[in-house]
Formats: C-alpha cells, structure tokens, sequence
C-alpha cells in the first residue's frame, strides 16, 4: 500500500475536528467524596506516563495541579445559573465529579479532564449527570494510566493538570479501556440506573478517569460550560456480579455529497448477558436509528429505535432483555446529507464533529463481558469495533467482483473513507466476506492474528508486505460472489 492505515483498531477513530474559536481550554475540576468535600485529581509530571512522558512545558504547568484540582480557573463569564446542579451523595455512599469551561460564542470542541477514584475504588449503582445545555454528550471514561499522563499517544505536550482542549476525540489519543458514564440529554435519566440489588459498575482504587464532554456553542455569546456526576455506590462486600456499559461502534460510515446512506453492524455476545437499557447516537445528518438483538434462529426483537441524533434518553427494558452468546447486535443508521447545510456539498465518514459522523449503540448490562462490550476481535479494548460484521445496502452490480475491485484500490490508495465506501457500498449477501477483507485492511492484519511484530513495534517497515499477504487472499476470495 502507498499510505498506511493508523494502527490496530484505532483506524476507525482518527478523525480530526479543527477547533474554532479563541477561547483555550481553562477551566475547573473537581472530584469530592459524597458531601466531605475533599478531592483528589491526581498530580500531573509526578513520572512516566503510559504512551508518555515529561516534557519542559508540561513540567511547568505541574505546579498548578492542586490549584486547578480544587477548582480554580476561569472564572464563569456571566450567570451561570443551577441547571448543572446537583447535591453530593452523601458521605461514604459515593462521589461528585464536576467539571467547568468557558466556550466562546461559535466555539465547537471537545473537553476533557482527568480525575483519580478513591483508593477503596467505586461500586457504582446508580449515576446523576447533569450539564449545561449546549453539549453533545458527556462521558466518564476508565484508562490504562496510573499516573496523569503529560502527553497524549501522539507524544504531543498537553497541560492536564485542568481542563484541557481534546478536540481531536479521545480514541487514538489518550489511554481509554471502557465506559463509566455516557449521557446524552443536559437534565434527563442516566445510563447507570435500575441495577437489580449486588449488581455494580466497578471502578479499581486509585484508577484514572477521564471526563469527556463535546461542545458546540452556537449562540453569540460566551458560554459556561458545567458538567456534574453523581455516582452513587456501595460497599465492595455487597457486590456479586460487575456490570458494564456496551460500546458498540462503526466505523464504516460513508455519506455522499448531496445523497443518503446507511452504516449497519452486527456485533456477537461472547456469553449470555442481561441488558437493561439501550440509545442509539448519532450526528447531524442522522434521520433513522434501528436496533435489535437477533436470535441464532433469526428473530429481531427491538432494542431501540428513534430519529434524533441529538437530546437522546436511553430505552428501560423491563425485564432486562436476555442476550444469549451467539446472538447478535445489529444496529442501522441512516443518514441524509442532501440538505445539511455545513456538508451537503462534501463526503462524510466517521469522526468526532457535528459534521463528522457517528453510529454508536450503548446499553447498560451485565455481567460484565468485555469482548461483548467493545465488539472486539480480542478479549479487551484493543480490538474495539472490529469484531463484528458490516451490512452493506448496496444493489446486485455491487456484488462481490466489483467489491473486491473496490477494496483492491481503496487499499492502494490508502485511503480510509474508500474502504468505507466499499463495504457500505456492497450488497448485504455478501457482507460476511467483505467484513473479513475490510477487518484484514484497517487493522493491518492483526484481526487475523498476524502482523502484530510488523505493525506494532518500533520498526514498521515489514507491515505493509505482511498486510498485502494476510489480506489479498480475502479481497481475491470476493470474486464471483453473487448477490442472488
């Protein structure tokens, strides 16, 4: 290949949002133990970091971690009014996050700040979030980091003593292994709510969290932007069963200029789960939103389904809806970028901005399965979103023949938004066999079990031989697969 695909899963996530507007990432946070009002951020440069280091300009920013840990920052320009208000829990049955950032008028970016959890760790039953309004989600990430780190994956600099700027997403950029908290409307019901009793999301002690909140101040004037999160726990000897929150995720979106497409996967359970609410997410261009589980013998039964791609409250399923392993989550959505006036005339694939695309499906469930909750090819999150299959809605001229043509030069031109392009593209009969190509692409044949010395290490230069090697056989083996 002429270019190289970004690595391993990340592929699927490396879209990149120009932030505008002037106003840098200042801000506050905090992190207090139910109503004590003690907190503990962590302490930024204290040494190496995962995928990081020390650097000159993060080592000056260390000396204004306790200050900006206590919550010391920009100060709010303007009311900033009680709708992301909440009480603490109260003292010893769980922890506040808050986070605060001023957004000027126009400003579209992505937020984020790192919180370290109480040494006894967090049983988590129940969850309160609330945000000023104006943001596209708010999420609580779990990370691999045990200490703050001081640069992000790309070995980029970043202050993350306070609020930081994290306008190019989380994936591909910071450390993160799963969910905490997702949430997708400023004053409505979180994810994290109805656990039967010893049923609990589990946070280790000392773990880092990272807050991530995405915003788009459209207004003309400067905005506040407030986030606060109860979690609500219970002691460690109460706990039977961990829970966790689905992420299932595709990347393979593409959407023409002036057109409509759809992005449809299927995600396996690894074992027999419980889910007891489902949403969808989606951006600007999204118009429909489907989910079922499929039974082994074929049935669909719902498991969400809505139009908005903003302002989305989860789906209660009562009773929790039984997902046996070798079902499958298969979840569609579709998008109309005729009209949209920010994209109509371009070509939209996946990414982090409100003229990026997303089609996510997440739900809280247990017990805790990590393969099932990433749609991994692994037993963990480095496989994320590339253990299912892709459905295209593509006619009968899009058959296997002209697929495999498709791939075949998508691949040499090394462009992503091509290989997108082709399985979206292909018609559903084949979608098992161009699912398995387009897996060998993006993740350099690793999801085949090879290429992980060539693709990963320090030395790269054997990993496009061994891509072509591991994945032609499977773009050849397309040819003269029928649609009929």
């Amino acid at each position: 290949m002429t270019k190289r695909f970004s690595a391993l899963a990340i592929v699927l996530l490396v879209g990149c949002s120009d932030d505008k507007g002037s106003k840098s990432a200042d801000g506050s946070a905090s992190l207090t133990d139910g109503a004590a009002g003690t907190s503990d951020a962590g302490t930024a440069g204290d040494g190496p970091a995962k995928d990081g280091g020390t650097s000159d300009a993060a080592a000056t920013d260390a000396a204004a971690t306790d200050a900006a840990a206590t919550g010391v920052g920009d100060a709010p320009v303007g009311d900033v009014g009680a709708a992301a208000v909440l009480a603490p829990p109260a003292a010893g049955a769980g922890v506040q996050v808050t986070m605060a950032s001023v957004l000027d008028p126009g400003l579209e970016t992505e937020r984020c700040a790192f919180y370290r959890a109480p040494a006894e760790g967090l049983n988590i039953v129940r969850e309160e979030i609330k945000y000023s309004p104006g943001s596209h989600h708010a999420v609580l990430w779990m990370t691999s980091y045990t200490e703050i780190p001081v640069m992000d994956k790309n070995g980029t600099a970043v202050n993350t003593s306070k609020v930081f700027d994290c306008g190019k997403g989380v994936f591909g950029v910071w450390d993160v292994t799963g969910l905490v908290a997702v949430h997708q409307v400023a004053d409505g019901p979180a994810t994290v709510n109805g656990l039967p009793e010893g049923v609990a999301l589990k946070v280790p002690g000392n773990a880092l969290l990272l807050i991530n909140t995405h915003y788009l101040n459209a207004s003309a004037n400067t905005l506040n932007a407030q986030l606060t999160i109860n979690l609500h726990t219970i002691k460690t000897a109460d706990v039977k069963t961990e829970a966790g929150i689905l992420f299932l995720y595709n990347p393979m979106i593409r959407v023409p200029a002036h057109g409509t497409a759809t992005a449809r996967m299927q995600c396996p359970a690894a074992t027999d789960i419980n889910v007891l609410n489902a949403q969808s997410h989606m951006h600007a261009r999204g118009v429909d939103y489907v989910a079922n589980r499929v039974t082994k013998d074929g049935k669909a039964d719902l498991l969400f389904a809505g139009k908005d791609w903003s302002e989305v409250s989860a789906r209660t399923l009562a009773p929790p809806m039984v997902v046996k392993a070798g079902e499958v989550f298969d979840f569609k959505c579709s998008y109309n970028n005729v009209t949209n006036k920010d994209t109509k005339d371009q070509v939209v694939t996946q990414g982090f901005t409100t003229k990026d695309e997303m089609c996510v499906f997440w739900g809280l469930y247990y017990p805790r399965d990590k393969k099932t909750e990433y749609c991994s090819f692994t037993q963990d999150f480095s496989g994320v979103a590339f253990g299912g299959n892709w459905v295209g809605d593509g006619d009968n001229t899009h058959d296997g023949t002209a697929t495999a043509v498709c791939l075949g030069a998508a691949a040499m031109a090394g462009t992503r938004a091509g290989i997108y392009g082709c399985v979206v593209d292909a018609c559903p009969k084949i979608s098992v066999d161009v699912s398995a190509a387009a897996r060998c692409l993006t993740t350099h044949g690793i999801s085949t079990g090879q290429c992980i010395a060539e693709c990963t290490g320090a030395d790269k230069s054997g990993c496009d031989a061994c891509t072509a090697t591991q994945c032609t056989p499977l773009i050849k083996g397309l040819v003269g697969k029928a649609c009929q």
